[in-house]
């Protein structure tokens, strides 16, 4: 892939809408201090002139679109990004199951479909990663925050909503939380969960869209 290029691929048809507002963030090439980003609009770029200006677009896009719930994930010390990559992509698959049903994948199910962004983190030897989702429809706020704890890893008490094996099995930890619904608060979520991406053009590895990790993976 030559520098400064970025093609999104798929296996499940996206909806347009969504592939053009990814367009929007991730840059395509850098000159000196700045970074020319593609729009929507045919032809037009915005040129984004600072790391801060840079997050603060992210933060207000991701709050505004996917922030209903903050869902923080983490694995041991010592385990790789590949393996949280990995986990997160089972989770995405997971959850869409438990309230889509088998045919979660489908394209009529896209708008239906959890959405969000994950931004990775790596401290004190091990990756954790900080997710910004809104639950795929239907879902009960309570019932999607028990899914997603078990979802993710084993908890003490059984789920009467996933009885599933969990994707880390019991290395996992998690820790879900409900996002005010005020403009402010979902901005001061989303602030944080963007105080580390980077100003370069292969910020992608510092974030992503949770449906384009799990696009790489077969349905199922």
């Amino acid at each position: 892939m030559a520098e400064g290029k970025w093609a999104p691929r798929h296996i499940w048809r996206a909806r347009t809408d969504h592939c053009a507002l990814l367009r929007i963030f991730f840059p395509i090439r850098r000159s000196g201090s700045s970074v020319a980003i593609n729009t929507p609009k045919d032809g037009q770029r915005v040129t984004i002139t600072s790391k801060r200006e840079y997050r603060e677009s992210l933060a207000r896009f991701a709050g505004e679109h996917f922030a209903r719930f903050h869902i923080t994930v983490e694995l041991p010390p010592g385990r790789t990004r590949r393996e949280l990559e990995h986990h997160i992509r089972e989770f995405y698959i997971r959850v869409n199951r438990v309230f889509l049903g088998r045919n979660w994948y489908m394209p009529e199910n896209g708008p239906n479909r959890m959405q969000g962004v994950v931004s990775f983190e790596e401290a004190a030897g091990g990756w954790h990663a900080h997710m910004l989702v809104k639950p795929p429809a239907g879902a009960e706020p309570e019932q999607f925050a028990e899914a997603a704890s078990h979802v993710w890893t084993e908890q003490p008490t059984p789920s009467s909503v996933y009885r599933g094996t969990p994707v880390t099995g019991r290395c996992g930890k998690i820790h879900v939380q409900t996002v005010t619904d005020t403009s402010s608060d979902r901005l001061r979520v989303a602030r944080y969960d963007f105080k580390r991406v980077t100003f370069t053009p292969g910020d992608g590895l510092s974030w992503n869209f949770i449906d384009q990790m799990a696009a790489l993976r077969r349905s199922r």
